[in-house]
């Protein structure tokens, strides 16, 4: 256990001293430095396997096709351990637009895909898109979403 813990505090320092972002865990802001601060401030990740997979974004890129968040997974388990019967992960961005009435929230589901979970211990990159259409203007924050998908 004191072996997992050690592992772990040494890939949040990695994350960290790579990617300019805080060890992304449930409901946790991304902080960053650099031109992409705007776009990765309004971002929050809620990974709810987060004991087995580490979702760390790097940056925002903007293509002709759209807008996509780039990073790395860091594999720490298997993710049968957090209740996920493959390697397959479901990816979800979310805008939450506070609403000046009654402090109610609306909730947009704008992409939704899936990602496949490096190996335990191993590490591979991510791109996912963040914005497709050139028309879509975010006006609340936004929610990323990582955990197993249903059925699988």
């Amino acid at each position: 256990m004191i072996i997992k813990q050690r592992s772990l505090l040494l890939l949040g320092f990695i994350c960290s001293t790579l990617t300019g972002c805080l060890f992304p865990t449930s409901s946790k802001p991304i902080s960053t430095v650099g031109k992409n601060q705007q776009w990765l401030s309004k971002l929050t990740i809620r990974n709810y396997v987060d004991h087995c997979v580490v979702m760390a974004p790097r940056q925002v890129v903007h293509r002709r096709e759209g807008s996509f968040l780039e990073g790395v997974l860091y594999s720490m388990e298997p993710l049968k351990q957090c209740g996920c019967d493959s390697f397959l992960l479901d990816y979800r961005l979310q805008e939450v637009v506070s609403s000046q009435n009654k402090g109610l929230q609306k909730t947009m589901n704008w992409e939704v895909s899936r990602l496949v979970a490096p190996l335990p211990g191993k590490s591979k990159h991510f791109s996912v898109a963040l914005k497709t259409d050139p028309a879509i203007y975010y006006r609340g924050k936004l929610v990323v979403t990582l955990k197993c998908p249903p059925g699988y």
